[in-house]
């Protein structure tokens, strides 16, 4: 399987985050947090795990139906930041150009604002943990943040103050909705929710049944 690389990818990432995010993780006393680099992975490994899982048909293709099976990658706006073509299609040397350009931007954390709503409406107080899916390998980290009242949380790394590595991610959400009722399972350890990191210039909203 043979890949070129993309060039230019998260142009705009990569020019408005790392200044804020060095300012973030830097510190400006004398205590500063731990370096943040960004995670390592094999573009070429992460996509054949993917399309060995997805491409049912083995046409170097994978359609929303077929991208189930990886949650982060059915998101219809992962699809449109991925999909170079805008055929409503992933082939395997777009995925592969994304990662690849994701690794080289060098950025180490990029912005994961999320809002979950249930029925069209804020739902606030619930635990959002976006889990690495398994083909992004072992060094992505989770990250997770609590909705405020408006529904919304700015996902991050528990160890750094700000931000989410880039990858492919499951969504879980935890807690009680406005009823008290525990949220479905289906929404955590069962999901079917997922997202990639980043997505620029949109926040990304998840409406519960």
């Amino acid at each position: 399987m043979a890949f070129r690389s993309r060039p230019g990818f998260v142009r705009l990432a990569t020019q408005s985050f790392p200044a804020v995010v060095g300012m973030l993780l830097g510190g400006c006393g004398p205590t500063r947090p731990a370096r943040v680099v960004p995670p390592t992975f094999s573009p070429a490994a992460v996509t054949k795990c993917v399309f060995d899982l997805a491409d049912r048909d083995r046409n170097g293709e994978c359609s929303r139906d077929e991208l189930t099976v990886v949650p982060g990658l059915n998101l219809k706006e992962a699809l449109e930041e991925i999909d170079r073509d805008k055929n409503g299609r992933l082939s395997e040397q777009e995925l592969f150009g994304w990662l690849e350009g994701l690794q080289g931007s060098k950025v180490a954390v990029f912005p994961c604002p999320v809002c979950i709503l249930l029925n069209g409406k804020p739902l606030p107080g619930v635990r959002v943990q976006i889990v690495p899916d398994p083909c992004m390998g072992n060094n992505v980290k989770a990250a997770e943040g609590i909705t405020d009242e408006a529904g919304m949380a700015s996902l991050r790394i528990p160890s750094v103050p700000f931000g989410a590595h880039g990858g492919i991610y499951r969504l879980q959400i935890t807690g009680k909705d406005t009823a008290g009722q525990p949220i479905a399972s289906k929404y955590n350890t069962q999901t079917s929710l997922g997202l990639i990191v980043p997505i620029v210039g949109r926040m990304l909203r998840f409406d519960l049944e």
